[in-house]
């Protein structure tokens, strides 16, 4: 079940970033191995990914290389392709991505706090211009 409706999307926030200590880490664009422009919504288990721009203040999550923050429909981590890890993410009060193309994405509010054995997972209801 889908919880993308109109320009709202709802989900569990997941911060995505490139192992150092993989070899090949940089070699992938993104975890999952699609265009995120024309297949952001197409990731196993994923309901949506954005890229975070370099930068980017509105995550605390910090890593070198291109990061992207995923929403997941439920508490399961997304599954990522190998050279990748996959953290809960850690968004401000004030978060907004600007993505290419003059899209962008702002954190409308956020739902509630999961507490996990690896910290607290936030459930987070987003605005984004277009689908």
């Amino acid at each position: 079940m889908s919880r993308v409706t109109g320009p709202h999307v709802r989900g569990f926030t997941w911060f995505i970033y490139p192992d150092q200590a993989s070899p090949g880490a940089f070699d992938g664009d993104n975890p999952f191995g699609v265009d995120p422009l024309e297949d952001e919504t197409t990731a196993p288990g994923v309901e949506v990914f954005w890229a975070i721009p370099e930068l980017e203040k509105a995550v605390y999550n910090r890593a070198l290389g291109r990061t992207y923050l995923a929403l997941t429909e439920n508490h399961h981590p997304p599954k990522v392709l190998d050279g990748w890890t996959v953290e809960a993410a850690r968004v401000k009060e004030d978060c907004a991505l600007d993505q290419r193309g003059g899209r962008w994405v702002a954190l409308l509010r956020v739902i509630e706090q999961h507490e996990t054995p690896e910290g607290p997972l936030m459930e987070c209801e987003f605005e984004i211009d277009r689908f």
